[in-house]
């Protein structure tokens, strides 16, 4: 295992896994776990829906570098909006999973209060299922993700198997960020870096929601339940109005606290 102090930075597998192995002296721990919400760490890069494969990869593939005892577990099938169900339930079966636990409210009850300022969706999403909530809700890119109680459970795959067979394959060997990219590039035309920085070319200034706001929302989220959605995702509604930043995110999450609070269930938005 290479020094630690000469891949520091952790922007490659190589890097990443010496902090790991760090990390492991210093807590004397022998075993990593490593958790995805969603599934997409399952991918092998052909999926038409994979958007973000990069880090979750690089995490694999270091942890497995490590030479450490790894746990995978997938938590939250789909609620990434990335690979379909059928996609994943089909990974799950080649990988022989197993289901090793069924999130409730107590579970998530210490990190409930996050999604009132933090964007995540997936993460969020996993929470609200966990307590509960069951519905489709639609996403930042207008992607619709159903949580069923299939959302609330969480699996275990073999991580050596996984590793060999998805993305994670790519990445084991490399020495730098720009490799990481470049090697994913190889594979899907792009690296989720490259999405990031297109955004960031394009995007306008944050809006500082107004009274028209509240209206321009409840138009669209009139339109939403026509369509079968029964809640946005608060990143979703910062998107449609623009309110992105802190500062405007915070102004848009009190006019709606205030304006509508029936509907603000964070981390969703009930239309």
């Amino acid at each position: 295992m290479p020094s630690p102090r000469r891949y520091w930075r952790g922007s490659c597998a190589t890097g990443l896994a010496a902090q790991f192995c760090a990390a492991s002296k210093v807590f004397e721990a022998d075993t990593l776990v490593v958790i995805d919400v969603g599934g997409d760490v399952l991918a092998q890069g052909h999926e038409p829906g994979l958007r973000s494969p990069l880090a979750d990869s690089l995490t694999l593939a270091a942890a497995i570098l490590t030479g450490l005892k790894v746990h995978l577990l997938i938590a939250g099938i789909g609620l990434d909006g990335e690979l379909t169900p059928p996609e994943l339930y089909a990974l799950l079966r080649r990988h022989r999973s197993t289901v090793v636990a069924e999130l409730g409210s107590a579970d998530v009850s210490m990190v409930a209060e996050v999604w009132g300022w933090h964007p995540s969706e997936a993460n969020g999403l996993l929470c609200a299922a966990a307590q509960g909530w069951r519905g489709t809700v639609e996403t930042q890119r207008d992607a619709l993700i159903d949580i069923t109680d299939d959302a609330a459970k969480v699996y275990e795959v073999d991580a050596t198997a996984v590793a060999a067979h998805s993305l994670a394959a790519e990445l084991t060997d490399t020495l730098s960020l720009e490799q990481s990219e470049q090697r994913i590039r190889t594979h899907r035309g792009y690296s989720d870096i490259d999405i990031e920085r297109k955004r960031l070319a394009t995007q306008h200034e944050p809006r500082i929601p107004t009274g028209d706001t509240i209206g321009d929302i409840d138009r669209y989220t009139q339109g939403a339940r026509i369509r079968g959605v029964n809640a946005l995702t608060l990143r979703r509604v910062i998107e449609l109005t623009g309110a992105t930043g802190a500062e405007a995110g915070n102004a848009l999450r009190g006019m709606l606290g205030r304006e509508r609070p029936d509907n603000m269930r964070p981390p969703v938005y009930l239309v």
